[in-house]
């Protein structure tokens, strides 16, 4: 087989583009039909000539690859893919065409992260291949370098390009520091704090600019220390003081669009100051990465923190990384900062730490393995609340294991809301007023057999709730109808889909058929008699005995972690004994004790913004001196 050099140690990519099962898009189908004379006079001339197109199920919709080939060479290569979440399947989509087009091959490697539109390109090339008769080993491969160990430095060294390691660098940055060097395992920026809706942000000016008065530092404080325990109150006031002034630098300094409140208000704000911005989260942090890079900061994508590097007093030194050749690189740094997110995506973690989360379906980023945790448990550092993740109902299993979810919550309660659906335990029993809030559902949830419950619909409330979140536009929410046809078609019960008669949709849902036609029975009696006199339902509506009955299994979920590092209020990494780990800091969701076990709406994304510009400005200052 040819070989080609890879030349560009910058282009990252990671996994196999091979494919079996596809099918052509039925234009490439007629293309491979109705040139196959041609091709096969054009082969025996020196090779196949023509444009060949396949597709493949992506993430979130079709991902397309058109391979145009002369004298069978690839020419050139176009993948898309509009409805891939753009910072992840997106980036993706860029990055492996890209490396097609500059060494003309098809044997490249995917994105990390990126697996479902990673499957969805290997699908659609395979087609594509198969159109024009050919296969991957008609296509040279791209050899690399032989590995070595590179030796590097930097003033600052932050681990993880999320929400708290971009504010982080670029504060630093503007502080006056020169050398700051950002490395993400990832392929791309943002982590988890992408996936976010938005950030809290009391006394900011837009609270004002938008008519939210009476906060202050104090209410800030107080609603925070309100929700769950383990608290460093020390991070609460860092948090309350900052988290205004954090919002006020994105807008002004790094312009980043944060223009309006969050529609909805949330009970456990006492003032809202829930902000979003345009574009979404993902926005937000594209604009803090292409910031953070003009200003001359360094970003080394799939590069992945392995150690630290203390010397012989215990001082953190530096990190020993690999990029994404397969190099050794022993980085040196006056400071090193953890900022590699949480361990949602973490089975083994997860298992280790029981409680509710070994019950719940996380639907956050793949890259929240732990890994800044595991690297400082290795040099001494404490962590604190390790069992605990911001816990939310109504999530839905992907398969067989729940490290990979849905989460179903707007169309949930719209339709219980709406229709006669109601939610049962494993015991087919009502256990709390549908129609509550989000955490006291969740509250409910936990004290449940195995902590999860079931949504029972009649066919309008299957309705309601199907069309919702087929049509969900959010990346973790959306559930096609071809999909909720798999589920019910399927033989598990991960997740469980169920339908038929009464009895049919029990049995499939591992539940007692006569036990749930009683609790029916029980709640069209309390709607006719127009009080829920047992959970106080408002929302009364008729269950259709007659109806086909639709059975789907509700979960808690999560998509970060409450668990981490214990840190002083300097950002500074503590041990079991109260001392600190000289050199090593962290931020963000790494860290524990500013939200507890239970942070309230918008503080983990606010928490990740705030501690890295604070912990950026500190360090900056500190270091240019």
């Amino acid at each position: 087989m040819k070989k080609v050099f890879r030349t560009s140690a910058a282009l990252l990519m990671a996994a196999t583009l091979a494919g079996c099962g596809s099918t052509a898009t039925p234009e490439a189908t007629t293309a491979a039909s109705t040139t196959a004379a041609a091709t096969e006079a054009a082969a025996e001339n020196g090779g196949i000539t023509g444009e060949f197109s396949g597709t493949g199920k992506g993430f979130e919709g079709d991902v397309t690859v058109t391979l145009n080939l002369k004298d069978s060479a690839l020419e050139s290569a176009e993948i898309t893919g509009d409805k891939e979440t753009p910072n992840v399947g997106g980036k993706a989509i860029e990055k492996i065409m890209a490396e097609m087009n500059e060494h003309h091959t098809v044997n490249v490697d995917s994105v990390s992260g990126a697996t479902y539109t990673s499957k969805g390109i290997e699908e659609a090339l395979a087609a594509a291949l198969a159109a024009a008769g050919m296969s991957k080993s008609d296509f040279p491969e791209i050899e690399k370098a032989a590995a070595t160990t590179i030796e590097k430095e930097t003033d600052l060294l932050i681990i993880g390009g999320g929400g708290a390691g971009l504010t982080c660098g670029n504060a630093a940055l503007n502080s006056g520091l020169k050398n700051v060097t950002i490395l993400e395992k990832m392929s791309y920026t943002g982590g988890a704090t992408s996936n976010a809706g938005g950030i809290d942000a009391g006394l900011s000016k837009l609270q004002e600019e938008v008519g939210l008065t009476g906060d202050s530092v104090q209410l800030i404080h107080d609603d925070i220390m309100a929700s769950g325990e383990g608290h460093n109150e020390d991070l609460v006031w860092i948090m309350a003081e900052n988290q205004g002034k954090t919002l006020d630098w994105l807008r002004d300094t790094e312009k980043v669009p944060f223009n309006d409140r969050y529609g909805s208000d949330f009970p456990e704000h006492t003032v809202q100051r829930f902000f979003v911005c345009d574009g979404g989260m993902s926005n937000a942090m594209e604009i803090l990465t292409n910031n953070f890079t003009k200003k001359g900061g360094d970003l080394e994508l799939e590069t992945k923190a392995e150690e630290l590097i203390t010397d012989d007093e215990g001082k953190v030194i530096g990190v020993v990384a690999t990029d994404a050749d397969g190099n050794t690189i022993n980085w040196k740094a006056d400071a090193v900062v953890i900022a590699t997110g949480g361990y949602g995506a973490n089975a083994e973690m997860i298992s280790e730490k029981k409680g509710d989360l070994q019950y719940a379906v996380f639907y956050g980023v793949k890259s929240s393995m732990g890994d800044g945790q595991k690297m400082g448990e290795k040099v001494g550092a404490k962590m604190l609340n390790m069992g605990y993740a911001k816990m939310y109902p109504n999530g839905i299993s992907k398969g067989e294991d729940t490290i990979d979810g849905y989460a179903t919550p707007m169309p949930t309660l719209t339709t219980v809301n709406t229709t006669g659906a109601f939610f049962v335990n494993k015991d087919s029993k009502r256990f709390v007023d549908e129609t509550l809030a989000f955490a006291d559902i969740k509250n409910a949830t936990t004290k449940q057999p195995d902590e999860i419950m079931y949504i029972v619909m009649d066919q309008t409330g299957y309705d309601t709730w199907s069309e919702m979140v087929s049509t969900n536009t959010s990346a973790v929410g959306n559930i096609s109808m071809e999909q909720q046809e798999e589920f019910f078609n399927s033989d598990s019960d991960h997740p469980t889909f169920a339908r038929g008669t009464l009895k049919e949709a029990a049995e499939k849902a591992g539940l007692d058929p006569e036990a749930l036609e009683a609790e029916l029975k029980k709640w069209n009696e309390t709607v006719e008699s127009g009080k829920d006199a047992e959970f106080g339902r408002k929302a009364l509506t008729k269950f259709d005995e007659n109806s086909t009955v639709y059975i789907i299994e509700q979960r808690l979920r999560f998509a970060t972690t409450l668990g981490g590092f214990d840190i002083t209020k300097n950002f500074e990494a503590q041990k079991e004994d109260g001392t600190v780990i000289p050199g090593l800091y962290a931020i963000g969701e790494v860290t524990a004790g500013c939200n507890g076990t239970e942070a309230i709406p918008g503080s983990m994304a606010a928490w990740a913004v705030t501690s890295g510009y604070t912990c950026g400005q500190y360090l900056g200052e500190m270091l240019a001196k």
